[in-house]
């Protein structure tokens, strides 16, 4: 199996995403916004999370003298999605209250696509995605504490900020990753039917060959 075949269900999944994205930032557009703004709020979500996180009512954690290898990644998780989001947070501050660079970045992506940009715009379909899975998960673990009756006031905001800190961000790439063009192609769903049935269709024509017409010969009685 290979690394592509491995992907495709993410980039599937991804795709769907930034198509749903590109819809509400056209609307923000059509209405004389720019979609930077729109970009930071949603990233102003970030900031947001940090006071609901490490709210006063929430009750107190022990810390693991000797931390394991998942509490690892999950704090090295924690510290890269905060730093991107909050350089997000001021690029998006900065598109929105500097002319200067804003008229520039209009220049930028109307004459070609700069490397900076390309940097962040790749940077932005590698946490996009993950940020919005890992808000879902934070969702569902508070509705399943809530069903438990397991869940005090400290800890709704400590989910709450949970969900706001990967939404935030991941909402924030996805609306300045938004694009046009993929609204004018067919849903990644429909290409793979019709590759499917294309390729069914030229399997079932190997297998299966048309009949061919025969001429029959007619015969004259003989005398």
């Amino acid at each position: 199996m290979s690394l592509e075949s491995l992907i495709a269900p993410f980039k599937w999944a991804d795709e769907q995403v930034l198509r749903q994205y590109t819809k509400l930032t056209l609307a923000w557009e059509e209405k004389g916004h720019s979609r930077y703004s729109l970009a930071l709020i949603a990233g102003s979500g970030l900031l947001l999370s940090y006071g609901l996180i490490d709210n006063p009512w929430r009750e107190p954690h022990k810390m693991n003298s000797s931390p394991s290898m998942s509490d690892v990644a999950l704090r090295t998780l924690f510290l890269v999605h905060s730093m991107v989001g909050v350089w997000d947070f001021a690029d998006s501050c900065e598109d929105v209250f500097s002319q200067k660079k804003r008229r520039a970045r209009e220049i930028s992506n109307a004459i070609a696509l700069p490397s900076k940009d390309f940097g962040e715009r790749q940077l932005h379909r590698l946490l996009r995605l993950p940020g919005l899975v890992l808000a879902g998960y934070s969702v569902y673990e508070f509705m399943t504490r809530i069903s438990h009756h397991d869940m005090n006031f400290g800890d709704s905001l400590m989910y709450l900020g949970l969900t706001l800190f990967f939404a935030g961000p991941a909402s924030s790439f996805y609306i300045k990753d938004a694009d046009p063009k993929i609204l004018g192609r067919a849903p990644a769903w429909k290409r793979a039917y019709d590759f499917t049935r294309e390729k069914l269709g030229t399997l079932k024509d190997r297998l299966i060959p048309e009949p061919e017409q025969v001429p029959i010969q007619t015969y004259s009685p003989t005398p």
